[in-house]
């Protein structure tokens, strides 16, 4: 039983002691609760837990909890880096008792006047809380480059923070996407006043790292730039200017011309948008190796030594690379406390999480009520770090904590995928004769066994011609009318000529998939190089697909993306990588479906199926591709299933 447990009965006995009199004594109760936690922590050894808050009733999200001290503002202070640069910097103070504070930081390039909201409210719980235009941005020194710098300006910002003599010499660090990358790069820098991290979809910050290189140009680990998000972030925040957009991309009429233009590197200058690195970065692409080392992301021989919160979500772009660095970080860590990581990913969208209101939808797949308390979590994780609060935080903390979609519900694990978890195989099959419909073949556990079965199937991809995006992983678009996030029925799709689908029969069980979907194709092609873009789906009853996890995978770096080997006509070719990690319940008379295409745009920049560089390709021809599913060259999919 836990002390708050303890605690509830003694108050309970003692409120019914005084029912009696109609009269509670305010004071001399607050002195028996007092008293009875002292009682506690001699007869229990540690303090009572914050209490959990209820969720809102009228199915709002949680609200942060109310200040406890006023918050003043230091605007502009110009913190100088080691190279001279200064860095302006908004600083917030708690007014109150006490002249030294524990410090948060967060550093920003989209304008750090925009992120007070977070700054008062850690302050009005007793931090001092410093907000910081990043390198070139704003009211910052210095020439802008994506996340250049980021990790020695990072570590000087701590430095002198914590020198400060309002300082305790403690800082934490938060804040969600950009703001969690730098965070990644902060920690691998070590520096020893930076106790403790709440990064959320801080994934970008994964550089050569687990040979992920995920950033905004590129799908991780797929070799597929991300078309939508890589000119939709660089155009609207990327600018080497500081101030401002001298071609406002809200005011861009023609967006379908902006992406279909060809070659895509240079698409930002012939559409007369601001100066940024979108060239040179996608120059570095698939790997980016060059742009990501040479300005401090993630690599594998970092080690660490900050204990981490990683927020993030089923629907985010980097939620792959967050699960990652979980492991990672907690393995590479060279202290105890550093290898405190914890996990946390919501239902949501992009920095979404803690939007979440009883009734939500991812797109338009309803996914119950998630909501979930970050605002008091957070404030136990820094509380526990920084101020040394006994709160029981790590006790009472899994290492991951995840929501299911379909069972619409949170669990808890000490592991990802979470214990009990077993591979199943779903083997590709040809479709059965009396398959209606637009279903290309089924999924099944038994392997072909048919060695005189032909076994494949064709469709033909047009990059003139691409397959629409509705929904998926992503963040950061701009100009793009149909959605490019989210879950959503993709039926329509499935009448392509395009887009072949496979799906399993009806379960007779429910099947709960928690973790990362590993995708096996064998393939050819009469085009020396084309995309292969596969999509796992949940099938309910009335036969509306709506898509969980998904990837693009360019198929001339199937041996790595340091090389590439382009594909000869007649040859199969076995082509493998990994769906992002997804948890989810699928639930007795539903199914699962694979769908497989050639293309996702805009989301994904079309592959032109030919040899050209992919920045610089201009023309375009038609590929014939094949999926083959017979005995010698079985495609399928493994399931990470729950057993428990």
């Amino acid at each position: 039983m836990s002390r708050n447990t303890y605690l509830k009965i003694i108050v309970s006995l003692y409120t019914k002691c005084n029912r009696s009199n109609m009269v509670v004594y305010s004071r001399l109760y607050l002195q028996f609760v007092f008293i009875a936690n002292i009682f506690l922590c001699f007869v229990l050894g540690s303090p009572v837990h914050a209490v959990e808050r209820v969720k809102p009733a009228n199915g709002d999200a949680y609200a942060p909890p109310a200040a406890k001290y006023e918050v003043t503002v230091k605007r502009n202070v110009m913190i100088p880096m080691r190279d001279g640069v200064t860095l302006a910097t908004d600083i917030y103070f708690p007014e109150g008792e006490g002249s030294q504070w524990p410090v948060l930081l967060s550093r920003t390039p989209y304008n750090k006047d925009r992120d007070s909201s977070p700054a008062e409210f850690y302050a009005g719980q007793g931090y001092v809380v410093a907000v910081q235009d990043v390198r070139g941005k704003f009211e910052s020194g210095g020439l802008y480059t994506v996340s250049g710098g980021s990790r020695d300006d990072g570590y000087d910002t701590v430095s002198w923070l914590s020198e400060r003599p309002w300082s305790t010499g403690k800082v934490g660090t938060y804040g969600c996407s950009y703001r969690g990358e730098n965070q990644y790069m902060l920690m691998a820098a070590k520096h020893p006043n930076h106790v403790a991290a709440i990064a959320e979809a801080g994934g970008g910050g994964i550089g050569s790292a687990g040979e992920y290189y995920s950033y905004f140009g590129e799908s991780a680990g797929s070799g597929v730039p991300a078309l939508a998000s890589g000119i939709g972030w660089f155009w609207r925040s990327g600018l080497k200017h500081p101030q401002g957009n001298k071609k406002d991309p809200n005011k861009i009429r023609d967006w379908k011309a902006v992406y279909k233009h060809l070659p895509y590197g240079e698409t930002i200058r012939k559409f007369k948008g601001p100066q940024t690195d979108f060239d040179a970065y996608s120059r570095d692409l698939p790997t980016g190796v060059q742009w990501l080392d040479r300005h401090g992301f993630v690599r594998d021989s970092d080690t660490f030594a900050t204990p981490a919160l990683h927020v993030n979500s089923w629907f985010d772009f980097s939620v792959e690379s967050v699960v990652f660095a979980r492991d990672f970080m907690e393995e590479k860590s060279e202290n105890e406390a550093g290898k405190n990581q914890h996990l946390i990913v919501s239902p949501a969208g992009h920095c979404d999480s803690a939007d979440l209101r009883a009734d939500a939808k991812v797109g338009d797949y309803p996914v119950g009520d998630a909501r979930y308390d970050y605002y008091q979590l957070y404030l136990d994780w820094f509380n526990y770090w920084l101020k040394g609060e006994k709160n029981n935080l790590l006790a009472e903390t899994p290492k991951v904590t995840y929501y299911v979609m379909g069972a619409n519900e949170w669990r808890r694990a000490e592991q990802w995928p979470p214990a009990g978890t077993e591979h199943r195989t779903y083997y590709f099959t040809e479709k059965n004769a009396d398959r209606a419909g637009h279903v290309d073949g089924s999924l099944v556990t038994a392997p072909p066994a048919d060695p005189m079965s032909a076994g494949f199937t064709d469709f033909t991809y047009d990059p003139l011609d691409p397959s629409p995006t509705k929904g998926g992983v992503d963040c950061c678009w701009a100009g793009v009318t149909t959605p490019i996030f989210g879950s959503f029925d993709q039926s329509e799709a499935h009448a392509r000529s395009d887009v072949l689908y496979f799906q399993s029969s009806r379960l007779a069980d429910p099947l709960t998939i928690a973790g990362a979907v590993d995708v096996e194709l064998h393939v050819s092609s009469d085009a020396p190089d084309t995309d292969f873009f596969v999509r796992l789906l949940t099938v309910d009853e009335e036969g509306r697909a709506f898509n969980v996890t998904d990837k693009a995978f360019r198929a001339r770096y199937r041996d790595g993306f340091d090389q590439e080997t382009f594909m000869e006509p007649g040859e199969v070719y076995l082509i493998k990588f990994r769906l992002p990690d997804t948890a989810i319940k699928i639930p007795v008379g539903h199914r699962f479906a694979i769908s497989v295409t050639s293309s996702d745009f805009p989301r994904f920049a079309r592959n032109l199926n030919t040899r050209e560089p992919m920045i610089d390709a201009v023309k375009a021809r038609v590929a014939r591709n094949r999926i083959h599913h017979s005995k010698m060259h079985s495609s399928r999919i493994i399931l990470p299933l729950l057993t428990q």
